[in-house]
């Protein structure tokens, strides 16, 4: 692993010297050039990057406050992108400081953030207060749509200064996620827990090529990395080294699971939707189909068969550690061959004292048939940010905003994904060209947010810790909540002007 380390060192040094020269030019700070006669905004600054159409401003120091997560036990759900006390030499941190304070000059102001262990419930209590505290609030995936439907939001779409055509917004994920041409919440190049509980594979090349695998990486580019391909090589390897007849962590396993989330990492990954929308852009319940079925049938080959894979809480109680920490351990330790991470496990991996030889994957495929590699983030922890309905200066909220996500994308999402993502914490050629797939494949479901009628707790909740395919019985169950409640959003967000 050493000799890898210093490969990536020296690319490393190579990638921050192109990418610091890149920000020092004149053009690169965010000051966009202004035509001498007219006064008016360039789209695009000399060295071709797009530029925010913000006029000069001067706020006079006034605060820009945003609500954000912390967790004492699991700093990888702590927000990270909104601030940054001081310069550390750790790149990501470096340029959220640096981006911070250049904004702060530039426009007389000042960046603050609050975190929180709950920013949901903390949010709701001072909207419904009518406290004008927050300009801007990250909260999770599993509870931001209920806060929607509460009220507790401005639709995005009506505010001034934000420009979604630019390249720091997604056009595909605000069409995913917009209901009735609203927009109460979103992601843009400032938020950065979206992009860290990212879902993707992680590989043990080593046993791969033990085993006589062949070239996995290939599998993908030839279109032929499926879900029953991957249950295929679990089956190769899987093992009770120690001839006890039970499977722990000691043995040798084809998978290992973060939780019982990543099965729904799976289904989405099939090519499946829970809610799909129609012309108006009203939600449609379209999940009741023989392709989810079908689906189920076969990631449930892969993900229950207790022979070659497991959940990390199948071994609550059964290991002498934090269980969620079971299959990056056993990843770690060289008895696994894939392990279902996200983005910010990179880090871990790189930074253990492992000697595994790894690569990184998308999620498979429905079959060779199905046209992109699709993935998904961990709803309960990936976060998607809003603004809320009690604040008072809305144009200050949103001028800020727009400005935080232009300047992200050049000044911190390079430092981010290129050089720590891609560089720091990968050591072959491949694995950045993988993670492109990931992130270029990346879904949102309105049924996962919205969780109308406990639609997606047929998978986490019943499907994947009981292993059967129980998909109809739990659907017809619960179809007429669904519906009900999907309507609800529906009216409360059309009596909205």
């Amino acid at each position: 692993m050493a000799k890898r380390k210093i490969i990536a060192a020296a690319a490393l040094t190579i990638l921050l010297t192109a990418i610091i020269a890149s920000c020092d030019r004149d053009t690169a700070t965010g000051d966009a050039v202004a035509d001498s006669q007219t006064g008016e905004v360039e789209a695009e600054d000399a060295g071709g990057q797009a530029m925010p159409d913000l006029p000069d401003m001067d706020f006079g120091g006034k605060a820009y406050r945003a609500l954000g997560r912390y967790h004492a036990t699991y700093a990888q759900f702590i927000n990270f992108e909104i601030e940054a006390e001081e310069i550390t030499g750790e790149p990501v941190n470096d340029a959220v400081y640096n981006r911070n304070r250049r904004l702060e000059d530039k426009y007389s102001v000042v960046i603050e953030q609050t975190l929180r262990d709950d920013p949901a419930g903390t949010l709701q209590k001072a909207v419904k207060a009518g406290d004008d505290e927050y300009s801007l609030a990250f909260i999770t995936q599993d509870r931001i749509g209920a806060l929607a439907t509460a009220g507790i939001f401005c639709d995005l779409n009506s505010l001034k200064y934000l420009d979604f055509d630019k390249p720091w917004w997604s056009g595909e994920v605000n069409k995913a996620i917009s209901v009735g041409n609203k927009l109460y919440f979103t992601t843009s190049d400032f938020n950065m827990m979206d992009k860290n509980r990212t879902y993707l594979l992680m590989y043990n090349k080593d046993m791969a090529q033990s085993y006589g695998l062949g070239n996995l990486y290939g599998l993908v580019y030839e279109n032929k990395w499926t879900v029953d391909k991957m249950r295929e090589l679990c089956r190769a390897v899987s093992g009770d080294i120690d001839g006890d007849g039970v499977m722990t962590d000691a043995d040798r396993w084809g998978f290992g699971m973060d939780s019982y989330n990543a099965f729904y990492a799976f289904f989405g990954s099939c090519d499946n939707y829970m809610i799909t929308k129609n012309a108006d852009d009203y939600p449609v319940l379209s999940i009741n189909n023989e392709r989810t079925i079908s689906s189920i049938d076969k990631i449930l080959a892969l993900t229950n068969d207790k022979t070659t894979s497991f959940y990390c809480q199948d071994f609550q109680g059964k290991v002498p550690y934090d269980f969620w920490y079971a299959s990056a351990i056993v990843f770690t330790e060289g008895r696994e061959l894939f392990t279902a991470f996200f983005t910010h496990m990179l880090q871990y991996v790189a930074q253990s004292e492992t000697t595994v030889d790894y690569g990184i994957l998308p999620f498979p495929k429905y079959d060779e048939n199905q046209k992109n590699y699709i993935s998904g983030t961990d709803y309960e922890h990936a976060a998607l940010f809003a603004v809320p309905a009690s604040v008072q200066d809305i144009d200050f909220a949103a001028f800020m905003l727009e400005a935080l996500s232009a300047a992200s994308k050049y000044e911190v999402m390079p430092y981010y994904y290129e050089v720590s993502t891609k560089t720091k914490y990968t050591y072959d050629e491949e694995s950045p060209k993988m993670l492109d797939i990931i992130f270029e494949g990346l879904r949102y479901d309105l049924g996962c947010i919205y969780n109308w009628g406990g639609i997606r707790e047929i998978f986490n909740r019943t499907i994947a810790p009981r292993g059967e395919n129980s998909f109809v019985s739990s659907y017809e169950k619960l179809e007429e909540k669904i519906l009900s409640e999907m309507e609800k959003t529906v009216g409360v967000f059309d009596e909205i002007k």
